[in-house]
């Protein structure tokens, strides 16, 4: 079959305009019309069918009675709304039409929408859809607000319905919806009081001059942690300027609308900047609503943080009393102590105090003006405990370390009949009398025995003191930080194998710091000085990769799905305690269960008071809190221990990452507050079952607080250690950053951050993997087995974990359903919006494994009409293949939480591997160009926001089409690269381009469809996290339900050129052909997916070389100076040999022809004359072209 024409165009193909005169309308029809069949391919209407009319007195009535106009709103509700032309009658395709542009007026999104919708009208010369557009702007503009020829008036639903549209707009509004991020929290409502502004607005605008006037927009870049902290510190001015934003984008868009549809000439500066003010002013409603609620939720809570900062700050000062009078009466002891420790250094014994100083001050730009200022000096008291304590055994002796003594002290006690009851009672008395944690008396143990390690040499190498400290933490005469234990662990196996280097990094490791062994060559300093600033850039690489805003909203989703998880989970959990447990009825009842299902959504609404807690951990348990709220966590080794050096690198990528680090401690804060709160209901629990009588303010944490006692709870005891611990963890968990804990995660992340680049490239956040896979295992039908061990056991204090397994169950039921309803035409990981587009929702973990298996099930179902009527199904859904090769890659996804997309991901390696397989290695030979060239475009992702704003606000419609960005120029390929994130990218490759002679640019082509692929909207990606696609065509849906990709419909060459030419053919092919194919009987009577799979894509084989005819035909038309880009490919595609022997004839040629010197001096090669050189060296063979060289010698 023979491809006679193509075309390129993105929609009607232009004709000539025609005017209102020339189709003999000469004003509005006030005659009433009935209904009238819409023919959606009608002649074209003249551009501007309103232009001339007489709009001064037009109504809703003459509305409604124009023929054109009912005809453009049916096509409209069709083309731009998304409405099917069966189910959209004319009278209410009308309303649609108003209450869109309603949205229009009141909505930035939908101004910015309308824009790209438009000026991609504009470019594809689209002439039927842009009149259709301009006319019902028109008509709209021209209908008065209120009155009764108003639509409010007279629409259906009258005028509730128009407010409704209003209201509608304005609460779905970007600006309204971030409003509500502003920290004080609010309603809808109140930001609605505010936007309404601008429907007034819109209306003062319209009587504006407008004169066009020349600006120039130039976007400053600031800290997106400052911009959130002077939020929070300026809530009325932060609602100010982000009410002024949304109204100053909503009017650019708008008159870059009514622009391009010529209703308008240019952009009014004056205008825009009015729009702004009078937007501005609509802040001040919803700040004070929003003030007020937050007091509501915050009641009682600014007395609390009063009473508690008094009473522990009672309880500190009396701890210093203690400690000073300790100190006073046993002087010559105190002087053994001070002896051992160089005068017990302050910054060694709160070790790691001051980067968890500076970490807690970015993590807490956005706490409210208070806090419990407690002394951090405490290295009185933990003197004054070490003296006490060793009083007990006679004290310090002579050569003795510290850590020796007080476990000579413990075996002491345990001689005198001391059980471990009554020791830990014994211990924690004296930690009771001076404040302190373990956590404090392990900062004890790190100073003494890093004190050793540098000190006593040899001696100091094969001390006890490692082993003691080990033997008390083992015990749990002290418990000790899991990363310290495994610290002393390392010394230990040092000392054991006389590892010196081991020795003094573990040493090392226990002050914060870094071992700085020198050394011995200057080989060796320069690979070590190479390799710390590959893992310096490698870092800065992977908090670039997350650190625009778009990451945070996902984050910020991400984190109120598993809030909504952890609610289902405990509703389901406390219920069935509820109703198996007399105990917990009794204890904690209906109300005190209720409260620990919304423990953690009650956190993260009240956050003074998990501020409050934060303070108190960082205050007794600076360990714990300083591993929790660790910025850029992921990039921290499998220990979990934050480095303590702040390089300038570092520094930099926790400021670019401030956003994250916000969002991320706001849900680690809600989730440890929540468990804490948790866990006391256990510990009361646990208490009246033990049949002790019970203090409910003793398991009240808000009355813990209140008492100053914190650190005596979470710090005397072994449950109470044992719980605070696990809310730490489980806080991390929350976030999917809890340290690994099996061998082969640590590695896994060890691994990962040991190899800058290699690895981090494929697999950038291995510590959110697995954490993510943990948390998918969990939530699954597999975890049922063993999660009902843990919760049937005899040692269960619940049932969560069976609980998250039956959660789990039903959200891939829930998954199942969706994709069933919904998925038909869109693949896996795609969800639809209500305008027909749609977004990729892997980002936002967890749903990806829900959907990824409830598709796989969903598709399955469609295959069996008894199992769809068995399930209530009236209606059967057409048959969607289940599985394909490609489906492995989408499990790992969904399993991991990850695309693999940020770095060269899972996808490049499939490629390579798949392609050699087959005989073909262009892929693995091109891997390094490939993988360099995505290492160098990750460092630009911070720069993806303001392109984003520029390609939806100021950008011609050519930013917004997809271009192809492969070429065998490897300059031109970096240069690509390089740009990719820029924005104005295209335009500057332009200007490159002409100016040095780059192969132009050319349009990405789908291999599916005839129309341009473009970007929509792409400020949502910002906004709501979202990066959408357009909708598919008809045949594109089928290809998704039967899983034929890109790379089953064409096999690529090896020169990008040629396969974008492919492309351009073989994309009209697919839509227009394969569109016949699917649209007939004989094909639609298949009711096997798998059978209509394998037709397709015999059929699609079957007309693959005719499209490559053409396509090589194409590009021999229109070939440059290096001649067609298929004759390169054909000259790559030759033996090597032929390759040597043409490129060899070429070289003698090219010294007597001056157009292939003239050619080289350029860079360039005329491949059309070395593929025919190349092609003859083929025909000889390798015995013929030795043949032909010795005959010429």
């Amino acid at each position: 079959m023979e491809i006679k024409s193509v075309s390129r165009s993105g929609g009607a193909t232009p004709q000539s305009v025609t005017t209102p005169q020339q189709s003999g309308i000469k004003s509005i029809s006030r005659s009433s019309t009935g209904p009238a069949d819409i023919d959606m391919s009608a002649p074209i209407q003249g551009v501007g069918l309103m232009d001339n009319q007489d709009l001064q007195d037009f109504t809703y009535q003459d509305f409604k009675s124009n023929e054109e106009l009912r005809q453009a709103a049916v096509r409209f509700g069709v083309n731009h709304l998304n409405f099917s032309s069966e189910e959209l009658e004319e009278e209410e395709a009308i309303d649609e039409v108003l209450e869109h542009f309603r949205s229009l007026d009141t909505n930035e999104l939908t101004a910015i929408q309308d824009y790209g919708y438009v000026s991609a009208l504009q470019a594809d010369e689209n002439i039927q859809e842009l009149t259709d557009y301009k006319n019902l702007y028109q008509a709209y503009r021209a209908l008065p607000y209120f009155g009764s020829g108003s639509a409010a008036f007279n629409s259906m639903g009258s005028f509730g319905t128009a407010l409704g549209d209003y209201a509608e707009g304005i609460a779905t509004a970007p600006s309204t919806l971030l409003g509500l991020l502003i920290p004080g929290g609010g309603k809808v409502a109140g930001q609605a009081v505010a936007a309404t502004n601008k429907l007034l607005i819109s209306n003062v605008l319209s009587n504006l001059a407008k004169k066009p006037i020349s600006t120039s927009v130039q976007a400053l870049a600031s800290a997106p942690a400052r911009a959130a902290t002077f939020a929070a510190a300026n809530p009325i001015k932060s609602a100010v300027a982000l009410e002024a934003s949304g109204a100053l984008f909503q009017n650019i868009a708008q008159q870059n609308v009514e622009d391009t549809i010529e209703v308008r000439e240019g952009i009014s500066a004056t205008e825009a900047a009015l729009s702004t003010a009078l937007g501005a002013t609509g802040a001040f409603v919803p700040v004070g609503l929003k003030i007020g609620f937050h007091k509501f939720i915050d009641k009682g809570t600014p007395e609390l943080i009063k009473e508690a900062t008094e009473n522990a700050g009672k309880l500190a000062r009396e701890a210093d009393d203690a400690a000073a009078s300790t100190i006073s009466k046993n002087k010559d002891e105190v002087k053994k102590f001070r002896s051992r420790l160089n005068a017990l250094d302050p910054e060694r014994v709160a070790r790691g105090q001051e980067i968890g100083s500076q970490i807690a001050a970015e993590a807490g730009t956005l706490q409210p003006d208070f806090g419990i200022k407690f002394s951090r000096e405490k290295s009185d008291r933990i003197l004054a405990f070490g003296v006490d304590l060793l009083k007990k055994s006679g004290g310090l002796r002579d050569g003795e370390r510290i850590s020796d003594g007080i476990a000579r002290t413990i075996e002491t006690l345990k001689q005198k009949g001391l059980d471990s009851s009554a020791l830990s009672k014994e211990i924690n008395d004296v930690k009771i009398k001076y404040n302190l944690t373990d956590s404090d008396i392990a900062a004890l143990f790190a100073a003494d025995a890093s004190d050793a390690g540098r000190t006593l040499g040899k001696a100091g190498f094969q001390a006890k003191i490692f082993r003691n400290v080990m033997d008390m933490a083992n015990d749990n005469i002290f418990v000790v930080d899991k990363r310290v234990k495994e610290t002393f662990k390392k010394i230990n196996d040092a000392v054991d194998a006389e590892d010196g280097r081991g020795f003094i990094y573990g040493v090392s490791e226990l002050e914060g710091g870094k071992a700085d062994i020198v050394p011995k060559s200057t080989l060796e300093k320069l690979a070590r000085k190479t390799y710390d600033g590959l893992k310096e850039s490698d870092s800065l690489r992977l908090a670039l990769m997350v650190s625009q805003t778009a990451t945070t909203i996902r984050n910020v989703a991400s984190g109120n799905i598993r809030v909504g998880m952890d609610v289902l989970t405990k509703a389901l959990d406390n219920g069935t305690r509820l109703a198996t447990s007399k105990a917990y009825r009794e204890t904690v009842g209906v109300k005190g269960a209720l409260d620990d299902v919304f423990a953690i959504t009650y956190g993260l609404a009240n956050k003074k008071e998990a501020v409050l807690a934060e303070e108190f951990l960082y205050n007794g348990f600076q360990d714990k809190a300083t591993k929790m709220f660790s910025a850029l966590r992921d990039m921290d080794p499998a220990t979990g221990q934050a480095p303590t050096e702040m390089t300038a690198l570092r520094k930099f990528s926790r400021q670019i990452n401030g956003l994250n680090t916000l969002s991320d401690n706001m849900f680690k804060r809600a989730a440890f507050i929540g468990e804490l709160k948790r866990a006391l209901n256990d510990m009361k629990v646990q208490a009246v079952k033990g049949g002790k009588a019970v203090n409910d303010a003793d398991y009240d944490l808000k009355e813990i607080m209140r008492s100053g006692k914190f650190n005596e709870v979470f710090g005397a005891t072994e449950e109470g250690k044992k719980f605070l611990d696990d809310a730490v963890e489980r806080a991390l968990y929350f976030t999917y950053q809890r340290d690994a804990n099996n061998p082969i995660s640590r590695a896994f992340i060890d691994g990962v951050h040991r190899y800058p680049f290699l690895l981090s490239s494929f697999v950038p956040f291995p510590r959110f993997i697995a954490n993510a896979m943990r948390f998918t295992y969990e939530y699954s039908p597999l975890y049922m087995l063993q999660g009902g061990l843990k919760s049937f056991g005899k040692e269960a204090r619940n049932y969560e974990d069976f609980s998250k397994a039956m959660i789990g169950t039903g959200m891939y039921m829930a998954a199942t359903a969706y994709r069933l309803e919904y998925g038909e035409g869109t693949r896996w990981y795609e969800m639809k919006l209500a305008d027909g587009t749609k977004f990729d929702a892997r980002p936002f973990f967890p749903a990806a494994p829900f959907l990824f298996f409830g598709d796989i099930a969903a598709r399955f179902i469609t295959q069996s009409e008894s199992t769809q009527k068995f399930l209530g199904i009236e209606e059967p859904h057409k048959p969607r293949v289940a599985f394909s090769r490609g489906d492995l890659t989408s499990m790992v996804q969904a399993l991991t939480g990850t695309q693999f997309r940020a770095g060269f991901g899972l996808y490049g390696l499939e490629a390579i591997v798949n392609d050699v397989l087959q005989g073909d290695f262009t892929t693995a030979v091109e891997f390094p160009r490939e993988f360099f060239g995505n290492i160098v475009t990750t460092y630009g992702i911070p720069l993806t926001a303001s392109q984003d704003i520029y390609n939806s606000l100021l950008a011609p419609d050519e930013a917004r089409i997809a271009r192809e960005t492969d070429t065998d120029n490897f300059n031109l390929f970096m240069l690509r690269k390089i740009l990719a994130r820029v924005p104005g990218n295209y335009q500057i490759e332009d200007m490159l381009q002409e100016k040095f002679g780059f192969d132009e640019a050319r349009q990405y082509e789908s291999p599916t469809k005839e129309a341009p692929i473009r970007r929509v909207t792409p400020i949502t990606r910002q906004m709501f996290g979202i990066l959408r696609s357009e909708k598919d065509t008809a045949v594109q849906k089928e290809l998704n339900d039967l899983k034929i990709t890109n790379s089953l419909i064409y096999r690529k060459t090896k020169v990008a050129e040629a396969d974008n030419y492919i492309r351009k053919f073989m994309g009209p092919y697919i839509e227009e052909h394969i569109g016949r194919v699917i649209r007939s009987n004989a094909y639609k009577s298949m009711d096997n997916a798998d059978l209509r799979r394998a037709y397709l894509v015999r059929k699609i084989t079957d007309f693959r070389d005719t499209i490559y005819a053409q396509a090589k035909n194409y590009a021999a038309s229109v070939k440059g100076p290096e001649g067609s880009t298929f004759s390169k490919k054909e000259y790559k595609e030759l033996p090597d040999y032929a390759k040597k022997f043409g490129m060899e004839q070429y070289e003698k040629r090219k010294q007597q022809d001056k157009r292939l010197q003239s050619l080289d001096e350029r860079g360039l090669i005329d491949y059309d004359l070395l593929y025919l050189m190349g092609k003859s060296g083929a025909n000889m063979g390798p015995d013929g072209i030795s043949a032909y060289y010795q005959s010429r010698q």
